[in-house]
């Protein structure tokens, strides 16, 4: 059975995947700096490691502790207005956390890989409805860390791609945050390679 770290799992979303891959049987194990996580928000059976992302002795120790196979990578910066005003914090936190987690779960012979995205990728597109051929021009840096998280992501994949299967946040019926959301660990392990879902054309977004 694959032992599943959640990074940013106790926040909002992050509470509700954790918990939901619990309820279905998942081993799971949270990562999260608390920054804006909320400990109270995960049952007391899951275990929860404070750290950063961009701590990477901190995620050798989590990962090798649990015996971590799998991961969810949820933890990020999201606030649009913040992100502008501090692009190197934003770029720092969002990328280069995601470049040591990587780094770690590749370290450690990860196979599974699951990143959430976000709508800001596609930043204000004339459409009705966005899908994954709508063109992604993100407007501010938090959509561009997505974005370039993206391309970090399946570089790895190719990279990796008989040692890491990479999936992404997709809609129904591969993964849904709302029917389903344990499915995550079957939509990483089948490796699903589309643009990691963010759930609509407007601001919504994945993250902790």
């Amino acid at each position: 059975m694959t032992t599943w770290l959640i990074t940013g799992g106790a926040g909002y979303i992050g509470a509700h995947v954790a918990r939901a891959m619990a309820e279905a049987g998942e081993r799971v194990v949270v990562f999260d700096d608390l920054s804006t996580g909320i400990p109270e928000r995960l049952p007391r059976e899951i275990p929860l490691v404070e750290g950063s992302t961009l701590d990477r002795a901190a995620l050798d120790a989590a990962i090798t502790e649990h015996g971590v196979t799998g991961i969810v990578h949820l933890a990020a910066k999201k606030q649009v207005p913040e992100s502008v005003a501090q692009p190197l914090f934003y770029y720092r936190e969002n990328l280069q956390g995601l470049e040591v987690l990587l780094g770690a779960s590749a370290a450690a012979g990860v196979q599974h890989f699951v990143f959430s995205s976000s709508a800001a990728v596609y930043g204000m597109p004339d459409v009705d409805l966005v899908t994954e051929d709508t063109p992604c021009v993100p407007i501010n840096p938090y959509g561009e860390t997505k974005l370039a998280g993206e391309w970090l992501v399946r570089a790895v994949r190719r990279r990796r791609d008989d040692h890491l299967c990479v999936g992404g946040l997709a809609p129904p019926p591969r993964w849904s945050l709302t029917a389903g959301r344990s499915s995550a660990g079957a939509a990483a392990r089948r490796g699903t390679g589309g643009r990691p879902w963010a759930g609509g054309a407007g601001a919504q977004s994945f993250n902790a």
